[in-house]
């Protein structure tokens, strides 16, 4: 398989990837040593700015902890790490989980 063939490869499972608990990738590309991306928005805030926000039962950080594990499972079983798992890189908005800024951080660098 030549290099050409497994950058379009990897192309594809990354903006095939589809999870309620992912931010959806619709297409990324690098040009003139700069990487882009095209995503899903997602209206909310980050984790520590929620738990800042909002006074959570323990029933809810365990309903958000499962998202974020159920996101998580979801990725690794495709394949991809995020490798850089920070409360920034989890988005809440109505007590929905979307992990984002994972593409840089899974095998998607080795790419380009």
């Amino acid at each position: 398989q030549t290099v050409q063939s497994q950058k379009i490869c990897n192309k594809e499972q990354i903006t095939q990837l589809d999870h309620k608990n992912i931010t959806k990738i619709y297409d990324f590309w690098q040009q003139d040593g700069k990487y882009y991306c095209i995503m899903e928005f997602v209206d909310g805030v980050n984790l520590t700015q929620f738990i800042q926000q909002k006074s959570l039962s323990f029933d809810e950080l365990v309903d958000l902890f499962q998202q974020i594990i159920a996101g998580l499972q979801y990725l690794h079983s495709n394949g991809f790490v995020h490798g850089d798992l920070t409360s920034n890189n989890i988005i809440i908005s109505d007590m929905k989980v979307k992990i984002t800024d994972f593409v840089q951080n899974s095998h998607t660098q080795m790419m380009f």
